[in-house]
């Protein structure tokens, strides 16, 4: 794989349907990739929760046998060398997993080919290397897609002169909705220069938007619809897996410190409040950090690659012998080369 190139003319999209299933299906035919994914965000959190153990189990022992001094300095280093450190070298990780699916979805995509059983995601990134050096440069066009496209499409300049309301509101709402999409955006940079054989990052960058500009309802209504399955599935599972854990937690402390309290000299209506305060509390404990970690690995190892394969779909199916609108393509270069100027939301529907 690493020496196959994506880039065939004429292309035909092999996969027109953009839902849930038709995507999951796709994300299913990246070989050995989905669970390498799964197996990388599971070694992440691993490390993640050693660290933070590791460093707290050391900051107490420090704290009670040594001096408070030298606990403070081993929790303020802790804290900052996983800010710094830990959690950038994670994020590029995940990075780098996220890139590698869009390669292997463009592929899958445009050409129909298998991907490998083995180390598709390593075959994947070793194709990245050799066509664009690093990651690094997808990396930084994924950041300037994610602001220009920010810049571009948060405006509500002409709908507030059109309408006699203040827009205050709906333009706060928008701003945090683009910038909630954004990223998924950015990700149809990286798949259109693969899709066209490109190698300027930069360019291809705002060919992609200037397609999303073209076709808004249908790109950026996917995304949206994406990103709120992710939350909505996440949520509920988190929220299932946090009450699993606050009640069988708590049922099980409160047995267990009835039994004790109710051997001590305790009145029978302490130890009831003991009891249920002590169970709220440990079931809280375990049940919050269940939920939300069991929340994230699902969107992280799952949804997220089936969010960003529908995108993927709908974009390559919307801009399938689509040429680029020149007049919007110049007005996104003056955006991402004004940095206090905005496209307007609006503007491309003129």
């Amino acid at each position: 794989m690493a020496s196959a190139d994506i880039h065939t003319s004429p292309q035909r999209v092999r996969e027109t349907d953009a839902s849930f299933t038709a995507a999951a299906r796709i994300v299913r035919g990246t070989g050995s990739y989905p669970m390498e994914r799964a197996l990388a965000v599971v070694a992440q959190l691993g490390v993640l929760g050693g660290v933070l153990l590791g460093g707290i189990v050391l900051t107490a022992l420090l704290t009670l046998y040594v001096h408070k001094a030298a606990g403070a300095v081993v929790f303020l280093l802790l804290c900052l060398g996983v800010a710094f450190l830990l959690m950038p070298a994670i994020d590029r990780r995940l990075w780098a997993m996220r890139a590698a699916l869009t390669f292997l979805v463009t592929r899958q995509l445009l050409t129909g080919e298998a991907a490998p059983s083995e180390r598709a995601a390593a075959a994947a990134q070793g194709f990245l290397r050799e066509r664009f050096g690093d990651l690094g440069p997808v990396a930084d066009a994924h950041n300037d897609v994610q602001r220009l496209v920010s810049k571009f499409f948060r405006s509500f300049d002409r709908l507030g002169e059109a309408l006699p309301i203040d827009v205050e509101a709906l333009r706060k709402a928008l701003a945090w909705l683009i910038d909630r999409i954004a990223p998924r955006i950015a990700d149809l940079a990286l798949s259109f220069a693969l899709a066209r054989g490109a190698k300027d990052l930069t360019l291809a960058s705002k060919d992609t938007v200037t397609y999303v500009a073209q076709n808004p309802k249908p790109l950026l209504g996917t995304a949206v619809r994406a990103y709120v399955m992710e939350k909505l599935i996440g949520g509920t599972v988190g929220f299932i897996l946090m009450t699993l854990g606050f009640v069988v937690v708590g049922a099980i402390v409160r047995a267990l410190t009835g039994d004790a309290v109710g051997a001590s000299d305790i009145p029978a209506e302490g130890a009831a409040v003991v009891s249920a305060f002590a169970a709220v509390f440990a079931g809280l404990l375990i049940g919050a950090p269940l939920g939300a970690l069991g929340s994230w690995f699902l969107r992280t190892a799952l949804l997220e690659p089936i969010g960003l394969t529908m995108l993927l779909i709908r974009f390559h199916h919307c801009i399938e012998g689509q040429p680029v609108n020149a007049a919007l393509r110049a007005r996104i270069e003056s955006v991402a080369n004004d940095v206090g100027e905005s496209g307007g939301l609006l503007g491309f529907l003129d």
